[in-house]
């Protein structure tokens, strides 16, 4: 039988022990998806010699984590076809951003810190709630998916009609929004793959476009007619620009006949001549009107007439690639 000293002197060696063996390690140390259930929470444990440097390793953690889970397939494909076969590296450090960006808009959790004296470190979880974090995310899913389809939609009522031209431009104009979708696709996947599941057929329209693309521009190849033309220089302009768009450029007949016209407008003065350049563009199918545009220029004068002309056709080329970029490819 314990006597009392036997007892008293137990109770001082277990407290002794209790005191010097330090506070107990935290679950999540050893598993942090045993406290942070993966259906639940996205969490990483960061680390650090003081308490801030743990929550910003943590977070940048978490950054990874996204990093490294997001499916790019489809972005990559985007990016290389955009480039012409050449990978971003902007795009790429554009992603990193972003990613970095997104996980810092939902104002991310922190366990209580633990710091672990022989070795002189602090840990802590940094952790997302999964369900919160998506419905904080779903507008900037949103908003490239509702640009995205409202193009796309176009094009294929443009496809139905047979304005192969109008349905080329639509898909551009929906391609414009696709990468930014697939990055936030890929994020809210992440977040709540269900939910997500919404946005499954864009995701399918988007990894299609540019064999869209290549066939809408197989079916309407151009023609293109150049009216005052200075010796062949206006023509090869514009079958330049229409040609690195992607259209095919016939010089027979084609679907589409694109006419260039160049006008001076020119003054006789006493001491020489001066011309008001002007270019216009008009695109029909079956002699309808489809799309038209064009631009003014500035007087161009000279004592020479003909040094006033080769003046004013120099700027009417300059135009005409003003007027295809500005308005040709703004048009939506």
């Amino acid at each position: 039988m314990l006597n009392k000293k036997t007892i008293i002197f137990s109770i001082i060696l277990l407290t002794g022990f209790n005191i010097f063996a330090g506070p107990k390690s935290p679950a999540w140390l050893l598993d942090v998806n045993q406290v942070y259930p993966k259906d639940t929470y996205i969490a990483q444990i960061g680390e650090g010699l003081s308490q801030e440097e743990a929550e910003t390793n943590a977070q940048a953690r978490i950054a990874r984590y996204f990093e490294s889970n997001i499916d790019t397939k489809t972005l990559n494909k985007l990016q290389m076809s955009e480039y012409e076969g050449e990978v971003s590296t902007k795009r790429s450090i554009d992603t990193s951003t972003n990613i970095s960006s997104n996980v810092e808009l939902f104002a991310i959790n922190f366990s209580e810190v633990y710091k672990n004296k022989k070795e002189k470190k602090y840990y802590i979880v940094a952790y997302i709630k999964k369900d919160d974090a998506y419905m904080i995310f779903k507008p900037k899913v949103d908003l490239p998916a509702q640009n995205f389809s409202n193009y796309y939609s176009k094009a294929q009522k443009a496809k139905k009609t047979g304005d192969y031209l109008s349905t080329v431009k639509y898909l551009k104009s929906a391609r414009t929004y696709a990468a930014d979708f697939e990055e936030n696709y890929g994020f809210a996947q992440l977040l709540n793959l269900k939910k997500a599941g919404d946005y499954d057929f864009i995701h399918e329209e988007v990894a299609g476009i540019d064999s869209e693309l290549d066939f809408a521009m197989m079916e309407c190849p151009l023609q293109i007619v150049a009216l005052n033309d200075n010796n062949g220089a206006l023509a090869a302009k514009a079958k330049n620009l229409f040609s690195n768009y992607g259209f095919p450029v016939k010089n027979g007949e084609g679907n589409y006949k694109v006419t260039v016209n160049a006008s001076l407008d020119e003054e006789t003065m006493q001491k020489g001549t001066a011309c008001y350049p002007h270019v216009s563009v008009s695109i029909t199918y079956n002699n309808q009107v489809v799309i038209s545009f064009g631009k003014d220029g500035q007087k161009v004068a000279a004592v020479n007439a003909d040094v006033a002309r080769r003046r004013a056709y120099t700027q009417i080329e300059n135009l005409l690639e003003e007027a295809f970029n500005e308005e040709f490819l703004s048009t939506k």
